[in-house]
């Protein structure tokens, strides 16, 4: 109660938990979830535009999740990452769900690990499976290299937002994905 006091009303501590002084929050993780939020309608939002990105067209969620299944599993993500990036590029990618509430896409992702821009581009790419300018498989095919963009798009970071880093022996179903 302390700590929430002092916090800002858009942050709330849920929970506390004494770690040994060898913890590091990143490393130690063993998954993340990410949401990316897209407000699929005719007109902007002055009130979520911050939250969400925009996209006017009508998107078609099914082919969006069907083409979101391609990338599940452990595989080299490097493409979908900023050129620089000198460390290993493989990650597993446990989920990615996208369904539609009223007049939100959602994509939410799990992996044990993102890269930088990782989750904005794979999102960016789906966006354009949903408008129907790439096929299903475009995201596999260029994550094998099978496919070349000049520049992978990228979707802006107002739509992301973390729910949930995993670790291990941490009490279950705390911080559940639906319940940020």
């Amino acid at each position: 109660r302390a700590l929430n006091a002092l916090l800002p009303e858009d942050i709330k501590v849920r929970a506390a938990y004494q770690v040994p002084l060898s913890f590091d929050a990143r490393r130690h993780a063993t998954s993340r979830t990410y949401r990316y939020l897209i407000l699929n309608r005719p007109t902007p939002s002055p009130l979520r535009r911050w939250t969400t990105h925009w996209v006017p067209g009508w998107l078609d969620v099914e082919a969006m999740a069907r083409a979101a299944q391609y990338l599940i599993g452990t595989r080299d993500f490097a493409r979908f990452t900023v050129p620089s990036y000198h460390r290993s590029t493989v990650r597993r990618l446990d989920r990615w769900d996208v369904w539609r509430e009223e007049e939100l896409v959602v994509q939410e992702l799990k992996a044990n690990a993102f890269l930088p821009q990782q989750v904005r581009r794979m999102a960016a790419m789906l966006v354009e499976v949903g408008r129907g300018t790439l096929p299903e498989s475009a995201l596999l095919d260029f994550a094998e290299g099978r496919w070349e963009l000049p520049t992978p798009p990228i979707l802006p970071a107002h739509g992301l937002c973390l729910v949930r880093v995993n670790y291990p022996d941490f009490p279950p179903g705390l911080g559940d994905s639906h319940d940020a």
